[in-house]
């Protein structure tokens, strides 16, 4: 299944002209130009100075990926909690804590032996986030997982979920497909519940850990 379709490639193109990029007419797969930032430095710099939709003037920063680059593990999640945009962390707060307990529950792994990174990077406002600011967002995450080049990414939630297959779920629920190892690129992916579904239902902890537990082994 090709992931990123002609839709997805358009919203990439627009981006980067945001950006400044100029396009270049002699390159006929935007795919295989993906060369746009040479290492994570340079990608999290334009993350902490992004000014491309309006959640910017609503947060109080713009958060990079954090944790463990070399991991094979990274975790995604929709967008930073209140508590991540005051503090500046990764997966803090209650909900934080609560999930990197599964984590480590499932996976044997601590805060900051995996990585952990958002879709979005600035905490949405009261009116939440949309579409746009979705595809704005969107080749930040993809080029960090260029970049990094996890084994296993886990996808917290529906909205991580179609960030990867946009179109997956029209004739079918999130829940169908919870809990599945994906071909993501040259990743796998596990689509699992997020924090505010776990938070708002205790009864599926159990089940993100079983999740968790199919891979494991591929670790």
């Amino acid at each position: 299944m090709q992931i990123l379709n002609r839709t997805a490639e358009i919203e990439r193109l627009y981006f980067l002209r945001a950006l400044g990029y100029r396009f270049m007419p002699q390159v006929t797969n935007f795919r295989d130009y993906n060369s746009d930032f040479l290492d994570l430095e340079a990608l999290n710099r334009e993350i902490n100075s992004c000014a491309l939709c309006s959640l910017k003037k609503s947060a109080n920063r713009a958060l990079i990926g954090q944790g463990d680059v070399k991991s094979k593990v990274m975790i995604v999640s929709p967008a930073p909690s209140f508590s991540e945009d005051q503090s500046g962390e990764r997966l803090c707060g209650e909900d934080g804590a609560k999930i990197c307990d599964l984590i480590y529950d499932g996976l044997n792994l601590r805060k900051g032996e995996f990585y952990a990174t958002s879709v979005l990077r600035c905490k949405p406002g009261l009116s939440g986030a949309n579409e746009r600011c979705f595809a704005l967002c969107k080749p930040y995450l993809f080029e960090e997982i260029r970049l990094i080049k996890p084994k296993i990414i886990v996808a917290l939630g529906e909205e991580v979920f179609l960030s990867f297959y946009p179109k997956s779920l029209e004739n079918k629920s999130f829940e169908s497909i919870r809990g599945s190892v994906l071909k993501f690129e040259n990743s796998l992916l596990l689509p699992a519940y997020s924090q505010a579904q776990i938070a708002k239902n205790p009864s599926l902890e159990a089940i993100f850990r079983q999740d968790l537990k199919k891979i494991k082994g591929m670790i």
